[in-house]
């Protein structure tokens, strides 16, 4: 489908419930002011400059019928929509207004009413706005001369620029270097070294999130110096500078707000790296050192996995080199007994416990892995990896041993996962009471639907499916009466009361799950359920039985309503809107008109909700 042009999207109404009146008023000001500046267009984006108290950057794009904007002032980070864009969106679709008379006081005022007089007159005739395709035409028609000043000023004001073409001027010298490397490859690491020192710096403030894409886009033309070298067969130099590269590329991914970039560079940077090292053949020993180094210092997953992804490169040798450095430093390593969640702690715990379970497994010893489990028995988990591990080797007794003793230990907070392992031996051993004994332990302590459905699978083992079923129907029911003894009902109890809808709502999920859709509507309309299932509850009800699905949509409403932020806002008018159709379909028109009345005079607090309303349905 073709996407529609900016201006076929925006219109005053739209900006103004993106933005609301008083934004909206402001922006309009501002627009009729002239004080929007170097407006570009180019299909369904746009970029422009509003003169506030500061020059503000503004961006608006269009994706179907929804406009979205960035501006980097102030009020946008904390509320969105500013008067900014409102103005940006204006002098895109709307002729400027007629200039107003004012008493001119001074030939310094006179001169600048006259230039805004003169900037509303180009923006009415388009001459403002300026597009991609004729930026390119004016660019292709300055000479060279003129182009390289023109970027080399855009550079002195564009930190950006400048990285970009400072790295390559640097991978150029590099480039020279390497045409002397049978000479002299020092020359050419040196100079690839100092590029990546270039790449890696960052120029904003500590508190500050740098521009991701800023650092990692130029960093992209280092990587391909890399694999160039890869081709010409210099495999030593990568291995020495992809190394050097990781070493710096690491310290700086924490001061970008999501790193996903340059997380990328650095997995592409150890593809390289292992490439090298196997084409290379490097001396075993010494990499094995610094794999093991990177390994276990590193915070972002450096070189994870290394004995088993180098095991070909290491060789004996290696691996063995690698096995002692983590072995000893394992033995530093106290052991965590049972309940202990603080203290024992080092800052590399993790890693090297990653590393030895990655060691015991490639030795094929089952005993050293456990070994290496058990260094820490801290929680119940730590007994179900153990049980699972001798499971995966046939050793039953082993398995159902360390699955009770992990039950028994942690008894006052069992972990569910250890009981139905232990419930699934049990069957095996024809120990079905003991087995159903522990699923029906899972379910009284939360029961859900997935306990529900774990319940069902031990029971149909034994064909008791129906004798468990209303055993944990009546349990549910009786939740729901302890709830409502311990806590009153409020009207809206559905929504905001989780203690004493949650064995309702498992109720209700059950009944869908069973495909009882009657059962489900009955159980919800009785003692109320979660969203989620008025969700569901409505769709399904919405072909066969519209009055009831608007009821459903009506709980829904309040619900959204009372968050109070503007999206929840709009869901909510959208769902009024359905609500509307639902009652035509079922000869309610009386009252749909009363249902709106009803919602505005409940709500006429909330603002910026009512905007929303009375855009859609008329002030009533």
């Amino acid at each position: 489908m073709t996407q529609k042009p900016l201006n076929k999207v925006i219109t005053p109404q739209t900006l103004k419930l993106l933005a609301g009146s008083r934004s909206f008023s402001r922006g309009k000001e501002y627009h009729n002011s002239g004080l929007v500046s170097s407006l570009t267009i180019d299909n369904d984006h746009a970029t422009a400059q509003v003169h506030g108290t500061q020059t503000y950057q503004c961006k608006l794009s269009s994706s179907g019928e929804s406009i979205r904007g960035d501006c980097n002032c102030p009020a946008f980070e904390e509320s969105g929509f500013c008067k900014h864009l409102v103005a940006v969106g204006l002098a895109i679709i709307e002729p400027m207004a007629a200039t107003q008379e004012i008493e001119e006081l001074d030939i310094r005022d006179e001169i600048r009413s006259s230039r805004k007089a003169s900037m509303r007159k180009s923006i009415n005739s388009g001459q403002q706005k300026v597009s991609i395709d004729e930026i390119r035409e004016l660019l292709s028609n300055l000479s060279r001369e003129a182009l390289i000043e023109k970027l080399a000023n855009q550079a002195m004001n564009d930190p950006s620029l400048l990285r970009a073409l400072s790295l390559e001027i640097l991978s150029h010298r590099a480039t020279e270097s390497q045409s002397e490397k049978s000479k002299n490859p020092k020359k050419l690491i040196e100079a690839i070294k100092i590029a990546i020192d270039q790449g890696v710096e960052i120029e904003t403030e500590y508190n500050e999130w740098p521009d991701e894409y800023d650092t990692a886009e130029p960093l992209q033309e280092l990587i391909k110096k890399l694999k160039s070298l890869l081709e010409e067969r210099m495999f030593d130099e990568v291995i020495e500078i992809s190394e050097y590269f990781i070493a710096a590329l690491e310290p700086i991914i924490e001061r970008f707000h999501e790193g996903q970039m340059l997380l990328a560079v650095l997995e592409e940077l150890q593809e390289i790296h292992l490439a090298a090292c196997v084409k290379a053949s490097p001396a075993p020993e010494p990499l094995a050192v610094r794999l093991f180094r990177f390994e276990l210092t590193s915070g972002w997953g450096v070189f994870d996995n290394a004995p088993t992804k180098y095991k070909s490169v290491l060789g004996e040798k290696g691996m063995a080199t690698y096995s002692k450095l983590a072995a000893a430093e394992w033995e530093k390593l106290p052991t965590k007994k049972e309940k202990e969640f603080h203290g024992s702690e080092t800052n590399n715990r993790y890693e090297l416990t990653r590393i030895m379970e990655t060691l015991s497994k490639l030795s094929g010893d089952v005993e050293q892995q456990v070994a290496v489990f058990a260094k820490d028995l801290s929680d119940s988990l730590r007994y179900l990896k153990i049980a699972e591990l001798y499971l995966a080797h046939k050793m039953h007794d082993k398995a159902i041993e360390w699955a009770e003793k992990g039950l028994k230990i942690f008894s006052e907070r069992p972990e569910g996962r250890l009981r139905e392992f232990l419930a699934n031996e049990y069957h095996h051993l024809k120990r079905h009471d003991e087995a159903m004994k522990l699923i029906w332990a899972n379910f009284i302590d939360y029961p859900s639907l997935d306990k529900v459905k774990l319940l069902k699978h031990h029971s149909e083992l034994i064909q008791q499916w129906p004798e468990w079923r209303r055993k944990a129907i009546a349990h549910i029911h009786l939740g729901i009466q302890q709830a409502k003894t311990a806590r009153p009902r409020s009207r809206y109890a559905f929504d905001y009361s989780w203690e004493s809808n949650s064995n309702n709502s498992t109720l209700v999920e059950l009944y869908l799950w069973e495909g009882d859709i009657e059962a489900a509507w009955k159980q919800a309309q009785s003692e109320g359920a979660n969203l989620q299932l008025w969700h569901r509850l409505a769709e399904k009800r919405e072909k066969t039985y519209p009055a009831d699905a608007a009821t459903a949509y009506q709980k829904i409403v309040e619900d959204e309503i009372k968050r109070g932020d503007n999206e929840s806002y709009r869901q909510a008018v959208n769902h009024i809107g359905k609500i509307q159709t639902l009652m035509k379909t079922a000869n309610l028109e009386g009252e749909s008109i009363v249902y709106l009345k009803e919602v505005r005079a409940n709500f006429k607090a909330k603002r910026n909700f009512i905007k929303l309303f009375d855009a859609k349905f008329g002030n009533l």
